[in-house]
Order: C-alpha cells, then sequence, then structure tokens
C-alpha cells in the first residue's frame, strides 16, 4: 500500500506556526513534507494532496489568522469530500481562555459543503483553559494544540506525540 499525499499548509505572521508546521514535517519523515505558506497558495494548491493539515492561530479575542480569513469563503464553496484533514492550533491559555484556539472550529466549521474526514484529534485534558471553538467534543481539540505563549516547553514533545498520532491514524508506517 503506497502512502497518501499529504500537504502541511500555514498562516503566520509571527513565525510560531510556521516553527510548528516545520516540526510537524521533520516528525513524519522520511516522508518528503514541506511546509507551505498560505498566502502563496490557492484553494485548489491546498486540496490536490489526499491529506491536508492545516496550521491556524487564534488571534485577540478569538480571530482566525488574517491569511486564514482571505481563504475562508473559497474553503466553504470547495469539495472535500474522501480528503482527510489534520489540523493544528496555536493560542494562549492563559491571556485568552475564553477564545483558547478558535481559530481551528473556525477553520473547521468554513470547510466545504462535504465534510472532509478529521484526524488527529487532540485530548483536551493536559490544558486548562475556560471555552473554545477548536474543540471536537467535550474530551478532544479538533487536532493538535500548541501554546507557544504559556507552554512553549511542551511544543516539541507535543508535536512528536501528535505526529506519531497521525503515522498510526494514517497507516503510514505499514
Amino acid at each position: 500500500m503506497s502512502s497518501p499525499s499529504i500537504g502541511v499548509f500555514y498562516g503566520s505572521d509571527t513565525g510560531n506556526t510556521q516553527r510548528v508546521a516545520e516540526l510537524i514535517c521533520e516528525e513524519l519523515k522520511p516522508l518528503e513534507i514541506e511546509a507551505k505558506d498560505i498566502d502563496e497558495c490557492s484553494v485548489e494548491d491546498m486540496l490536490a494532496p489526499d491529506v491536508i493539515m492545516m496550521g491556524v492561530s487564534t488571534w485577540d479575542i478569538g480571530h482566525i489568522q488574517y491569511s486564514w480569513e482571505d481563504k475562508l469563503e473559497d474553503l466553504a464553496k470547495a469539495d472535500l469530500a474522501g480528503k482527510k484533514v489534520a489540523i493544528f492550533g496555536l493560542g494562549d491559555s492563559v491571556g485568552y481562555p475564553d477564545t483558547f484556539v478558535d481559530g481551528m472550529g473556525i477553520l473547521w466549521e468554513s470547510l466545504g459543503q462535504e465534510r472532509p474526514e478529521i484526524v488527529g484529534v487532540w485530548p483536551t485534558e493536559e490544558y486548562e483553559f475556560d471555552d473554545s471553538r477548536g474543540k471536537f467534543d467535550d474530551d478532544n481539540f479538533l487536532g493538535l494544540v500548541i501554546d507557544e505563549d504559556s507552554e512553549p516547553d511542551k511544543t516539541e514533545d507535543r508535536v512528536k506525540r501528535w505526529a506519531a498520532k497521525l503515522k498510526q491514524e494514517l497507516e503510514l508506517d505499514a
């Protein structure tokens, strides 16, 4: 069985989301995956791979990162049937506990009329926050959550564990 094609796409104002995207690509080696800035990609480019990894941060009080804002309308019209999507989101649980990683939820809610399959949901249990649109259900986020503002020391371990989870779910080691 051949591995699915994978694309990693991110929007980043400060460089944090880009750095996490690059860490994810490193952890998924030996697969040849390159992280791409969505400012340099069309929605069609993003839809080409079988598995679409999307990195998004949350700004201010629950706003999606600005580059993603420009793509939401086109993503809402896209046909994502048969695709798998993995989302990783950055947020600040201390500064914005009521809107922690809301950008993930905004992005997920915009993904086409035909929903893709989500992979890589991530447990909420090791985070302290009050509310989030980025939750998949009561116990899980829509994907990997990184808090570079309050918990930067946990980033690399979280990326390693999430990449291992994705390898298993996508059967990348088979």
